[in-house]
Formats: C-alpha cells, sequence, structure tokens
C-alpha cells in the first residue's frame, strides 16, 4: 500500500492581470532551472498576444 499520493489537481482561473502582477512582485518565476530555452520565435510570441487580445481560445497554462 502506498502511502504517499498525489493530491487532486483543482482548477482555478486567474486573470492575466493578476499572473502579471505576481511575475512582477517574484511569485511565479518564469525561468527556473528546469525550463527549457525559447520555443517560440518573436512572430509566435506576438500572435499568441494578438489572440489574447482578441478572445481566442488559449489552452490553460500549467503551473
Amino acid at each position: 500500500k502506498m502511502s504517499e499520493t498525489l493530491s487532486k489537481p483543482r482548477n482555478v482561473n486567474h486573470t492575466l492581470k493578476k499572473l502579471y502582477d505576481w511575475m512582477e512582485k517574484g511569485l511565479i518565476d518564469i525561468n527556473p532551472e528546469f525550463q527549457r530555452d525559447v520555443v517560440w520565435n518573436s512572430t509566435k510570441q506576438c500572435l499568441l498576444i494578438d489572440s489574447i487580445f482578441k478572445n481566442y481560445y488559449i489552452p490553460p497554462i500549467l503551473f
């Protein structure tokens, strides 16, 4: 019998403003040691921002 199990995942929605504020306060590390290098070029990054402004569906961000 396993003594340690993972807790059930929970879904919480936050605004981009809240995520930005947390990054500014250092509460979210967007460049941890285990993070891979930048994969998206600047064009793809701009298209993501454009999609956000156009209210397109953006898949969940997991962390």
